[in-house]
């Protein structure tokens, strides 16, 4: 079949023996539209490349979360010797929000004579002057100036929290013989073997009395029961290592309590209270048990009252003067 001349097909016409027909007009403008889709899909991926690096870098001075300050506050006016007053400490953070520290804070007195304060930022006072009550989170410092006043009033009751009552003064090593007791000599020794002592569970006087209530002994021991006492002690029941049979009742004493804040060895019950408050980590005191922990305190015998973890004699490490993990 022929075909007129100056007609020209267009692009896709199959001539008479079905061959597809385009005219080199046709293969042109094919060829510059593929070229001009694939520069625009070039430029499309460069441009979501881009968009998508600025995303992903970080933003300068972005906020966060972070510790910037500790504020402390609690108490404005001045506080009369044998008062307590009740601090908190609060974490302002990076991001403009603020939470409560007080019982993870660090806590410190920077005039022990004058006032105290506890691990969970009690303060007890006992003697007229000035103070400065910081608490540390995160390497962030808050301060509190305090003022104790002295307390003229005669019936005043002793300084410190009413805490417990039997062999108080032996327990805190706050008696007349506190002095007396050998801190020098560390007898390193094993539970069974103070077990093995002198029993003494009852009838027991109010004055440090017997031989071992004059010494400081050492002993390792797996941790079987942990508990916070009314009295404000923590009561750690420890077993022999070699021989479970054999245990031993220690106690961790409270400097705000009536006796230890004015105990001559004040300064080690504190110690010793703080490397307890490590230990724990702000774990709950029987996910502790089964730990074994190296305690050094004072002899101390204590009435046979079914204390968990008493020792077959009554003997006792009451207080502890220092404490450690192994």
């Amino acid at each position: 079949m022929g075909v007129s001349r100056g007609v020209v097909r267009r692009a896709h016409e199959s001539d008479a023996f079905g061959r597809d027909f385009r005219s080199p007009a046709d293969d042109v403008c094919r060829t510059g539209t593929l070229r001009v889709r694939r520069v625009a899909a070039a430029l499309l991926l460069a441009a979501m490349a881009v968009a998508c690096s600025k995303d992903s870098a970080p933003i300068p001075n972005a906020p966060t979360s972070g510790v910037v300050a500790v504020v402390v506050s609690g108490s404005l006016s001045p506080v009369k010797a044998g008062e307590s007053v009740q601090l908190s400490a609060t974490a302002m953070l990076a991001n403009g929000g603020n939470r409560s520290v007080t019982t993870e804070a660090t806590w410190q007195s920077t005039n022990s004579t004058v006032a105290v304060v506890s691990a969970v930022g009690l303060v007890t006072a006992f003697a007229e002057g000035t103070v400065e009550i910081r608490a540390t989170f995160e390497s962030k410092t808050g301060t509190l100036p305090l003022t104790v006043e002295a307390d003229v009033d005669p019936n005043s009751p002793l300084p410190g929290l009413t805490c417990g009552v039997e062999r108080w003064a032996v327990k805190t090593l706050s008696d007349a013989d506190a002095t007396h007791v050998n801190m020098s000599n560390v007898q390193q020794t094993r539970i069974r073997a103070l077990n093995e002592r002198a029993s003494h569970c009852s009838g027991l006087p109010s004055a440090r009395t017997f031989a071992e209530e004059f010494e400081v002994y050492e002993v390792v021991g797996r941790i079987t029961f942990v508990r916070l006492e009314d009295d404000r002690d923590y009561h750690i029941a420890l077993a022999d290592p070699a021989d479970s049979s054999y245990t031993i009742v220690t106690e961790v004493a409270d400097i705000a309590c009536q006796g230890a804040i004015r105990s001559p060895h004040r300064g080690a019950l504190e110690s010793a209270r703080n490397a307890w408050i490590a230990i724990l980590g702000g774990r709950s005191p029987s996910s502790l048990v089964g730990t074994t922990v190296r305690v050094r305190g004072v002899g101390f015998y204590d009435f046979n009252h079914g204390q968990t973890g008493r020792a077959r004699n009554c003997m006792e490490l009451h207080p502890i003067l220092g404490i450690e993990a192994q």
